[in-house]
């Protein structure tokens, strides 16, 4: 979705349309929590945030709950209260799973859509559930 950002009403369609995914689409999910972060980034930075915009948004949220809830900047100890915790963001729940740290949330894909504004969009939306497409540990 970066790339569609990018080129906008230059982007490139393909006969039978182009699937893709995104890890955050500003436009899902239908949340007030999203909306909120949309329209403040778009006030702040006059354009939609990306996916990295979200994912630094939510880590950083994600860091404040562990030393609130530890109390402490302690490295190790603030690894441990993360392990296996579930953070509201933008994008939706994620689940930082123990066994490794990576977070797991379900991800929209859909077909890239001129649309007539600005910026294409992603329509027929889909999402996967990740546990549908995250590999588990062992690898």
């Amino acid at each position: 979705m970066d790339v569609v950002y990018e080129l906008g009403k230059d982007y490139p369609t393909a006969k039978h349309g182009t699937w893709v995914s995104g890890r955050y689409v500003w436009f899902y999910p239908k949340t007030s929590i999203n909306e909120r972060f949309v329209e403040s980034f778009r006030r702040r930075w006059g354009r939609y945030p990306a996916y990295s915009s979200e994912t630094t948004y939510t880590a950083i949220h994600m860091l404040k709950a562990a030393i609130e809830l530890t109390g402490s900047l302690d490295l190790d100890t603030l690894i441990s209260a993360m392990e296996g915790m579930v953070v509201l963001s933008p994008a939706g729940a994620r689940w930082i799973r123990p066994d490794d740290h990576q977070a797991i949330y379900d991800v929209p894909y859909g077909k890239i859509t001129h649309a007539g504004g600005e910026i294409p969009i992603l329509t027929d939306l889909v999402t996967r559930s990740a546990w549908e497409y995250y590999r588990s540990p062992p690898f």
